[in-house]
């Protein structure tokens, strides 16, 4: 796009006037004003990833916005895209603390607003059909797991989610929709490298098990793919179980 070109040019001497117009552009009705700015976002942050983390915590909050607003389709995919960019990108710059020394209050409303994403995107993203559009979510749940686990506090909500949902799917009757979120967050798991609490480890395997004792043709098949999931998240993570 040659306008996104020009915004991208333009950042380099007005850059707090190019974001707060693709914020604009973020909430927005149009589907083709969102992708917009989620393609210039993306080159914003390939150019001026740096200069990015001020907005980050304001980004992440219009892409909250945003997913409960696209159900589908290239851009529910493009803004996968760029949630998996910008998470990439908490990691490395926030982490790590050399690229970007930012104050301890700026760095937590940088995460907290990931969280807020991560739960947004799972709720509102989880009944994907598409196989183009479920993997977009997958790779984005994954990059937001990977950048919460590496901070002490979120690491541990990530795990009570996980643990939460697995034992509303022990608990209720219809678990279609607990189904898809566990599923999601399992098999992102399986590509996160981290430490796992032991209570969430034998919770897993322990569902992983019973799963694999229920023979009802009414659960069978959803059971068995949760079931399966289980047992790659608990290959990936069995060495790194914290307490061991």
């Amino acid at each position: 796009m040659a306008a996104s070109n020009v915004l991208v040019a333009l950042a380099r001497s007005h850059f707090s006037l190019v974001m707060a117009e693709l914020q604009g552009h973020l909430k927005a009705v149009g589907e083709i004003s969102k992708e917009f700015a989620l393609i210039t976002l993306s080159k914003l942050f390939s150019s001026y990833a740096v200069q990015c983390i001020p907005f980050m915590w304001l980004t992440l909050a219009g892409l909250r916005s945003l997913a409960s607003q696209v159900r589908s389709g290239r851009t529910l995919r493009v803004a996968c895209a760029v949630v998996r960019q910008w998470s990439e990108g908490v990691k490395f710059h926030l982490y790590s603390g050399k690229q970007c020394p930012w104050p301890a209050t700026e760095k937590e409303r940088i995460y907290e607003n990931l969280y807020h994403l991560l739960c947004s995107v799972v709720r509102n993203w989880q009944g994907c059909e598409e196989e183009q559009d479920k993997q977009a979510v997958l790779g984005a749940v994954a990059a937001m797991m990977d950048a919460l686990l590496q901070e002490e506090l979120h690491r541990e909500h990530i795990w009570e989610q996980l643990l939460c949902l697995v034992h509303q799917y022990q608990e209720v009757q219809d678990t279609s929709g607990v189904t898809k979120s566990l599923s999601i967050f399992l098999e992102a798991l399986a590509g996160v490298w981290s430490v796992i609490p032991k209570d969430t480890f034998l919770a897993i395997t322990n569902l992983s098990v019973r799963n694999r004792e229920i023979s009802s043709e009414e659960y069978f098949a959803p059971l068995s793919a949760v079931s399966c999931l289980c047992w790659r998240a608990v290959y990936n993570v069995g060495p790194r179980i914290l307490g061991e």
